[in-house]
């Protein structure tokens, strides 16, 4: 699960987010990476300046649902920190908390509303330095790479 804020206390909201989640029956918070602040997306902003810098994690948890309900539980979650998607009119606005399935073991999702894994992780180093920090060899079951073989060629590019 990657996890994301960028309005009011910050690291409060992602603490917050990863204790309801934990406190979901059919899900536990295994292990939660360290902080990591990062400018934000600014592709859909008109002025990059007004936008507060993020505070991004990675968790990994263990989960007895599948992901569709796994994507109505980080929706709850992010509802009740106080997220209001419905105000949201274009993608990267700022916003308290973005919970975002990450990977779901080795699955392949693509919904509508859902794509697993994450079609845009391996282009984010704020998602690809955190997931390195507790599972370097998790695999992405598309492009067929591990997390740290993800991070190092993004690494390579921006470099």
């Amino acid at each position: 699960m990657g996890l994301g804020a960028n309005l009011g206390d910050r690291a409060a909201n992602i603490r917050r987010a990863v204790f309801l989640l934990n406190q979901t029956p059919g899900v536990r918070v295994l292990r939660t990476a360290a902080l990591l602040e990062s400018d934000a997306l600014t592709l859909a902003v008109d002025d990059p300046r007004i936008m507060p810098r993020f505070l991004n994690t990675v968790c990994e948890i263990s989960t007895e649902l599948l992901p569709r309900e796994l994507l109505l539980v980080c929706q709850g979650v992010e509802a009740a920190i106080g997220r209001q998607r419905q105000f949201e009119s274009r993608r990267w606005q700022p916003r308290l908390i973005d919970i975002d399935i990450l990977l779901y073991g080795d699955k392949v999702v693509s919904e509508p509303g859902l794509s697993i894994p994450h079609p845009e992780m391996h282009l984010r180093l704020f998602v690809l330095t955190p997931l390195c920090e507790i599972a370097s060899h998790a695999w992405h079951p598309q492009l067929r790479m591990t997390a740290a073989q993800l991070r190092d060629a993004l690494n390579g590019a921006e470099g």
